[in-house]
């Protein structure tokens, strides 16, 4: 299995690399820094992708998700969970984003969204899940 680890953050590239480094020796793992919609991922490639924590950091929400959805499989899915954690984080707000989220996923082509929601501290978190259909 090959796994891409994409990150805007070079500091989160570098502690990611400090301990996946066997795994990436192996050529198991490859870590890349950039806006997602630029990192040149590879198309019709994966069968899943994970977002966590780094959606908001996005620039261009929908050309990310159109890329993503461009470099998944037929039948491919995407999870991307988000947890507030500033002060003002408040549950209202992450409902807000999430629909905001279900909005940017339908505008890029997937389907079978779903939102899951789970309660921690500071604030709750939520999940889109959603994939991408066997025709566009």
């Amino acid at each position: 299995m090959q796994v891409d680890g994409i990150d805007v953050s070079k500091t989160m590239k570098k502690q990611a690399a400090h301990r996946l480094d066997k795994e990436i020796e192996a050529g198991e793992v490859r870590l890349l820094v950039g806006d997602i919609a630029d990192t040149g991922l590879r198309e019709n490639h994966y069968q899943k992708v994970l977002a966590v924590n780094n959606f908001t950091l996005w620039p261009d929400k929908v050309n990310g998700l159109q890329r993503i959805f461009n470099a998944l499989v037929p039948r491919g899915e995407i999870a991307i969970t988000m947890q507030p954690r500033q002060d003002d984080a408040k549950r209202h707000r992450t409902r807000t984003f999430a629909r905001k989220m279900k909005q940017d996923l339908k505008k890029s082509g997937f389907r079978h969204i779903r939102l899951y929601y789970k309660k921690f501290s500071p604030e709750m978190a939520v999940c889109a899940t959603a994939i991408k259909p066997n025709k566009t």
